[in-house]
């Protein structure tokens, strides 16, 4: 019996694979990746992006700098661009006692000592650390509403509040990964001070209803994108003035870096992102999609399920109506911990099938979290799915889904010559029907 190898955990793992199925693996036109990212990380601080003014040369003696970093669920190099930024930041004379690394959770879990050694490597416990968590409303202040951006006015207004850590500096720089996303189009550069520093309730309106339903919120697009255009809005009333941040491949590897301002920096990373993410797959659509993800994102299912919403909500999905997804992923996390994570699985138990989440979502709005148990339902509207290999065997029930042990048993409800499409980076890689 053949087999498929797929990103697992932090390794791969093969899974076996139905002889009879005919198989077709979304490659991505191969792309020259980063040799060697640390020299890579430090090169693109030192030449910033459009030659503008290096970072040493933003800064004074005396003045407090706030660094914004990605919370564990994003699988980018902050230890990297810490050894970078800070190197820059001392030849400016900033004091170490004046900086403040802030995680920008949004409304996931706070870090572990252990996440923080890993993110942080030599620098941790050297420097003043500071978890933005959005349920901590105490921690933010509000700096007004946004109604409009560069080109559309807002469905609903958006309330701008962001933790004090970030306000409270002179100068204030993030990192980030540039990704496909779903409702922001791509992440990094913006997101992770307007959304990861954001408190819940301006997490809640963009993640709202009248958000994700309108017709700009598009995976894989910022152009005319409300959802980009409030965050750059947010990432300006932050007062944002430099980035380091890492495109990535289609295949989960490290496309470029680039540092700079953050508006023009993650608008070039994301023209690099886009030439390589779309991949046409044919014109006949599949019976079943097979999807990898690997660490850290296959920790729990509120992430994992990304796989699913970015395959079903693309422009052109590659699968039948009423076709298999199959999510491989360990979930040792279940459906996650943190209060947006417990949002979601609120959401999924909400009603007896993904028609009636839909619609009670729908009909009752939801708070922060909530967002993936709605756009999750809706996939399930229209295709079946399944979460192969996970740890616990409740986690896939939970959210109207199928848990498999192995793909033989979804082989019984598949034609006997089932097309099969299988997608090793599902959340890199984006298949499309040509």
């Amino acid at each position: 019996m053949p087999s498929i190898a797929l990103p697992y955990g932090d390794g791969e793992r093969d899974f076996k694979v139905p002889s009879s199925w005919q198989l077709t693996t979304a490659r991505p036109t191969p792309a020259p990746t980063v040799a060697n990212l640390e020299l890579a990380i430090s090169e693109a601080v030192q030449n910033p992006w459009m030659q503008v003014a290096r970072l040493r040369d933003r800064v004074e003696p005396g003045q407090r700098v706030s660094i914004a970093i990605t919370d564990a669920t994003r699988p980018s190099p902050d230890s990297l661009f810490l050894n970078a930024l800070l190197h820059e930041l001392k030849n400016g004379g900033v004091s170490e006692k004046d900086i403040t690394l802030v995680f920008a959770l949004g409304m996931h879990r706070r870090t572990t000592e252990e996440e923080q050694k890993e993110k942080l490597g030599a620098w941790f416990g050297k420097l003043r650390t500071v978890d933005a968590h959005g349920g901590d409303l105490e921690a933010y202040r509000a700096l007004g509403e946004l109604t409009s951006g560069a080109t559309q006015t807002f469905p609903e207004p958006v309330p701008v509040e962001l933790h004090e850590a970030i306000l409270d500096c002179d100068v204030l720089l993030a990192t980030g990964i540039v990704e496909p996303h779903q409702y922001a189009g791509f992440s990094g550069g913006r997101k992770t001070v307007a959304i990861g520093c954001a408190s819940a309730n301006t997490i809640s309106v963009l993640h709202g209803v009248s958000f994700l339903e309108h017709s700009g919120t598009r995976l894989g697009r910022i152009e005319n994108n409300p959802v980009h255009e409030a965050l750059v809005l947010g990432a300006r009333k932050a007062r944002l003035q430099f980035i380091v941040n890492l495109a990535m491949s289609a295949e989960g590897e490290p496309l470029r870096v680039l540092a700079g301002e953050p508006e023009p920096t993650h608008e070039e990373l994301v023209r690099s992102c886009s030439e390589q993410a779309w991949v046409p797959v044919g014109e006949e659509p599949f019976d079943a999609v097979v999807l990898g993800i690997g660490s850290p994102k296959d920790a729990n299912l509120y992430q994992a399920s990304r796989a699913l919403t970015y395959l079903a909500f693309g422009p052109r999905p590659p699968l039948r109506e009423g076709g298999w997804v199959v999510i491989a992923a360990p979930c040792p996390e279940g459906m996650g911990q943190g209060a947006g994570e417990q949002a979601f699985l609120k959401g999924m138990q909400s009603a007896s099938n993904p028609i009636d989440v839909v619609a009670k979502l729908r009909a009752d709005g939801f708070g922060a979290g909530g967002q993936r148990a709605f756009m999750v339902a809706k996939a399930l509207t229209h295709y079946r799915g399944a979460v192969l290999g996970a740890s616990h065997a409740s986690t896939a029930p939970s959210c109207h889904m199928k848990g498999i042990a192995s793909l033989d048993e979804i082989a019984s409800v598949l034609p006997a010559k089932a097309r099969v499409l299988v997608v090793p980076h599902g959340l890199a890689t984006l298949p499309l029907q040509s």
